[in-house]
């Protein structure tokens, strides 16, 4: 794959500047954290998940996701997302979400790889998200605010350790309306 469709296939984008949602987010990510998380400890790594529920969810995390889904490549989609938190010394090893093809069906058909996206905003912290292609890569720099939008197949990792706590909310992207019941049709 030529460099260039790497970058075909990886979006980068840039939320409004930093200070016109930096203190928002930051109050609804102190209130997210007084909830109980999910602790990932896997062979891929270890951090802090809290899952956004689908309704009632804080304005300041709305709007992020709203950005997001004006991103992604048209039509409408269904967004599954959580706030990750890394702490010092911990790494996120390489792994890619193409098994979101079986976690959902469009139209009765199985979307392929390539028709799932994965989105990841940046809130804080250091520690780049690398994302590969075959022997392609890119290096998604830890900079507030930036969101990178690539599709599930695609391998991505954290190589660490980091050195101070990392945010950022990450979303699997399923194309379709959604239901009233959250299913895609």
């Amino acid at each position: 794959m030529s460099e260039q469709r790497l970058i075909d296939l990886v979006q980068l984008h840039h939320f409004k500047p930093r200070e016109a949602w930096e203190a928002d987010l930051g109050d609804a990510i102190y209130e997210m954290r007084k909830k109980p998380s999910d602790v990932l400890q896997s062979d891929l790594g270890e951090c802090q998940v809290f899952m956004l529920p689908s309704k009632g969810l804080d304005p300041a995390f709305e709007a992020v996701l709203s950005f997001i889904r004006g991103k992604l490549p048209g039509g409408q989609w269904r967004l599954q997302a959580w706030l990750n938190i890394m702490l010092p010394g911990q790494v996120i090893l390489p792994h890619h979400h193409g098994h979101l093809n079986q976690d959902v069906v469009v139209s009765g058909l199985a979307p392929t790889d390539r028709d799932l996206w994965v989105a990841v905003f940046h809130i804080k912290g250091d520690g780049e998200l690398i994302i590969r292609d075959g022997d392609e890569w890119i290096s998604g720099a830890a900079t507030p605010g930036r969101l990178l939008i690539f599709p599930s197949n695609m391998i991505h990792e954290v190589p660490g350790p980091i050195t101070v706590e990392r945010m950022t909310i990450s979303v699997n992207c399923y194309p379709g309306a959604v239901t009233e019941g959250g299913e895609v049709q």
